[in-house]
């Protein structure tokens, strides 16, 4: 199965760093970026707001895990925010390329 992995981030260049990287190391098959985004929560006590980028890492489980682990190993946020969302449901030619590119080197 396939999955999409959500993950805020606080920049760009960081943001490029980390996808760049999980890309070459075929953790993932693509990575959606969604710049500008304001993200409101609970810190320390109080309701804080910044600036944050968001990625969506199109996936498969199987690298999940692989591709979570790498992700803490850089994250600049004591506490990243890193969901997983299964596909239930895609276009069969699209899971397929999912597979394709996180299992082999073109």
């Amino acid at each position: 199965m396939s999955c999409i992995v959500h993950v805020a981030l606080p920049n760009t260049p960081e943001c490029r760093r980390i996808c760049n990287i999980a890309l070459e190391k075929r953790l993932a098959a693509a990575a959606h970026f969604y710049e500008n985004t304001t993200t409101a929560y609970w810190w320390e006590g109080s309701i804080r707001e910044s600036k944050e980028l968001i990625v969506a890492f199109i996936t498969t489980d199987f690298k999940y895990n692989a591709l979570s682990e790498y992700i803490l190993s850089e994250h600049p946020y004591e506490v990243p925010c890193i969901m997983k969302v299964d596909m239930d449901c895609a276009h069969m030619p699209f899971l397929d390329w999912i597979h394709k590119s996180t299992t082999t080197s073109d």
